[in-house]
């Protein structure tokens, strides 16, 4: 059946590549204008379209802690807005997915975080993204609401103040020494074709709730600059920066059980998205 979609952050590096697998598959794919701090315009907007789907992806993805004083407003005031406006077209409305984040979770405690762990967010973009999953819970009566808590994912696109196409585009251009933190922190990353594929398959599910999307595996910095160096025989001097190191857990790795029970797709494995970005194609 072709779905109406109308997508958020459709222009952002998720938004790029959901978009194009939906039209690929012959749905219908909108991309959302409305500023969704504008309550009135968002609602005509998301009435016109009328969509069968929604996929919330906008966001500020890139904030040094408490720098961006918009953060709540888009993260909480803002999704609520699409909610209030998805409640106008909720007779016609099927799902409604929208996206938080893995950081909610706090440090975690070393142990693969499933979505029953306690959450503890830290940091205003957690904390943000917290607040948007407990208002959201206010119209599950009359919404059928999926919650994602995505950990890391990359892909060719990605800016390159994101960590991984920072070391990947150092390597490319076969610079002589990069400033990086703490190389040791381990972490769960994923492929955003992946994640567009997986995104996919949850409009087309029956579930509702909240899901982690991650690959259950966590490879440290280290090992991600051994893997570069190795493909691309450039050798690099790191300089690591007091300033970069942060306080966090060594080791954060998501459980990935509740997601292969709904959907089943498998991660690709992270070396393969390694190759692809330094390859520089684009699909």
């Amino acid at each position: 059946m072709i779905k109406r979609v109308l997508v958020t952050g459709a222009q952002g590096f998720t938004g790029h590549y959901l978009v194009e697998l939906l039209r690929q598959l012959g749905h219908e794919v909108y991309g959302l204008q409305a500023d969704i701090r504008d309550l009135d315009a968002l609602t005509a907007e998301v009435t016109s379209v009328n969509p069968t789907h929604v996929v919330h992806l906008a966001g500020i993805s890139f904030t040094l802690d408490g720098k961006d004083i918009n953060i709540y407003q888009v993260h909480l005031i803002g999704s609520e807005n699409l909610l209030k406006a998805c409640m106008e077209i909720r007779e016609n409305l099927q799902k409604v997915i929208l996206v938080s984040t893995s950081h909610v979770y706090g440090f975690g405690n070393g142990e693969p975080l499933d979505e029953d762990f306690p959450v503890a967010p830290r940091s205003h973009y957690a904390v943000s993204k917290y607040a948007m999953e407990c208002v959201a819970e206010n119209y599950r009566d009359d919404l059928s609401i999926i919650i994602t808590r995505p950990f890391n994912y990359t892909g060719y696109g990605q800016a390159g103040r994101f960590l991984v196409p920072k070391l990947v585009s150092h390597f490319k251009q076969r610079l002589p020494a990069i400033e990086l933190g703490n190389i040791d922190v381990a972490r769960d990353f994923s492929d955003v074709r992946w994640v567009a594929q997986v995104y996919r398959a949850l409009l087309d599910s029956e579930y509702e709730g909240v899901v982690n999307l991650c690959s259950g595996r966590a490879v440290t910095i280290r090992y991600i600059l051994d893997y570069l160096q190795q493909k691309t025989g450039h050798e690099i001097q790191l300089n690591q920066k007091v300033d970069l190191i942060r306080k966090e857990c060594l080791l954060q790795v998501g459980n990935h059980a509740k997601l292969d029970a709904w959907v089943g797709i498998k991660p690709y494995p992270f070396e393969s998205t390694l190759d692809w970005m330094l390859s520089g194609e684009s699909i």
